[in-house]
């Protein structure tokens, strides 16, 4: 079997040459090295929520997921993505109980998504890595346009705060990670 690396998520970026909206942004630790996985704009709204920790009203489907294998003290011990074919990624969750192990294939949005919720390792092999890789560095940034972030700039805390608000009672958890990003960036530069 393949040696296992660990890669964690990067970030949600627009996906403009395709029909399937968004793509999260997998990556090694401490490289420039990225994978990119097209996800629809639901599984995009899921891995946000998790991944900025916004609060929403009523739990999303993972969270419910992730709450029920509390519940039962199930424990995901990892994802592993194993397999990349055809532009589409295999995963499978890999849960414990008493000592048991169980291996449970999921789609690999799906499976980051509940990672995310029940701060699990996500893992892929170097094989994969570099049959899908891409690499960013500053002339060559994921494709978030800065013209969405621009008017967020502009805007005062106390606006991006009611903001954020509005945007989670919408449940447009997309928009709202992009307000609390801004508003957790400004606050690390105030400290």
């Amino acid at each position: 079997m393949a040696t296992k690396v660990e890669i964690e998520v990067v970030g949600i970026s627009l996906n403009k040459n395709n029909s399937t909206p968004f793509i999260v942004i997998l990556g090694e630790k401490d490289s420039d090295v990225r994978m990119p996985v097209i996800i629809g704009a639901s599984e995009a709204q899921a891995i946000a929520v998790a991944l900025e920790h916004i609060s929403v009203p009523r739990p999303l489907t993972h969270d419910s997921f992730a709450a029920m294998a509390r519940l039962y003290d199930i424990k995901l011990l990892e994802v592993f993505i194993y397999n990349y074919e055809n532009g589409v990624f295999s995963s499978e969750m890999v849960f414990s109980k008493d000592d048991e192990i169980k291996r449970l294939d999921s789609r690999t949005s799906d499976a980051i998504a509940i990672a995310l919720r029940m701060n699990s390792p996500i893992y892929t092999t170097k094989s994969i890595i570099s049959e899908a890789k891409i690499i960013f560095n500053d002339d060559n940034v994921p494709d978030i346009e800065e013209k969405e972030k621009r008017p967020l700039k502009e805007l005062t805390i106390d606006k991006l705060n009611l903001l954020l608000d509005e945007s989670v009672k919408r449940e447009d958890y997309e928009t709202a990670a992009q307000i609390h990003a801004e508003i957790k960036q400004r606050k690390e530069t105030q400290s």
